[in-house]
């Protein structure tokens, strides 16, 4: 069947995460990864005995990994299995990261953190024990990320008048 990430339909759960949102209503599928088995006989899914958080009070047993604020792009790498995130920041921030194949239950830290930066825009929120920091952050800009046939994540950055294409 291979590994957990070629397994499955993942699903980003988009949507705007605001820090100053109750931050309880992280059942409510914001702020994370995603992961269903769909049910090919007909309509709905069932949750992936393996996933981290199934038997968990408070969080959705859907979840693959939380903490980050609006996933507006991810990627699988087959051959190694990693999973690839793009995760956009409340004010400053952009973030890549890299969830390496058969790690679960991660958390990166939203809204204590955005990308590898103390930021507690919402102070009722404790930050978490352990998070998983980015592999690549930019400040202050937007970018675009791709991924071109040999797998290699690649980001896209406005410099000035110009934009700058290097690996990520």
């Amino acid at each position: 069947m291979g590994s957990p990430a070629q397994r499955g339909c993942w699903v980003p759960a988009a949507g705007t995460a605001r820090a100053k949102a109750p931050w309880r209503r992280a059942k409510l599928l914001l702020r994370g990864l995603l992961r269903v088995t769909p049910d090919r006989a007909g309509p709905g899914y069932t949750v992936p005995a393996d996933n981290p958080y199934v038997g968990q009070p408070g969080v959705a047993t859907v979840t693959w990994a939380k903490g980050m604020r609006y996933r507006w792009r991810f990627s699988i790498d087959r051959p190694t299995g990693d999973i690839w995130l793009g995760d956009v920041g409340e004010s400053i921030w952009e973030a890549v990261y890299r969830i390496p194949a058969g790690t679960k239950g991660v958390n990166h830290g939203w809204p204590a953190y955005e990308g590898s930066h103390d930021s507690r825009f919402n102070p009722q929120v404790p930050p978490p024990a352990e998070r998983m920091t980015p592999v690549h952050e930019i400040g202050g800009v937007q970018t675009s990320l791709g991924q071109d046939p040999d797998g290699e994540l690649w980001v896209l950055t406005p410099r000035h008048d110009l934009f700058e294409l290097g690996p990520a």
